[in-house]
């Protein structure tokens, strides 16, 4: 991730490179990666309850506004990280599997996803 500051410290450009190939990721993508691997250690590790939400409250909002159809894609890639990363978490596997496929399909009204972005 590249950051640009103004003069005063404040942040201007927030810039998430995909390092495996040098170039500027998809948004939708890099978005739903980093917002389901907050939301895996908010429920995996109990130390990052609290401190998981607010650090991706924070990306989200500087991240800056996310067309509907970007929000929408980026809803199923956090849902399809969750169910492909699931069994690496030392965690209720089946729950985190159980959770990613309700945010994939939408199957619970968004109540799913509306906790990944609470």
């Amino acid at each position: 991730m590249l950051v640009k500051l103004d003069a005063a410290g404040k942040l201007e450009h927030i810039l998430v490179v995909d390092w495996e190939v040098t170039k500027t990721g998809i948004t939708s993508i890099e978005v739903g990666q980093f917002a389901a691997e907050m939301h895996l250690l908010r429920i995996c590790i109990p130390g990052c309850a609290k401190t998981a939400p607010t650090v991706l409250q924070n990306y989200l909002e500087a991240y800056g506004p996310l067309s509907n159809e970007e929000k929408e894609r980026m809803m199923r890639h956090i849902g399809t990280h969750m169910i492909l990363l699931a069994d690496i978490w030392e965690s209720d596997t089946e729950a985190i599997v159980s959770e990613g496929l309700r945010i994939l399909l939408n199957k619970d009204g968004g109540v799913s996803r509306g906790r990944v972005l609470q």
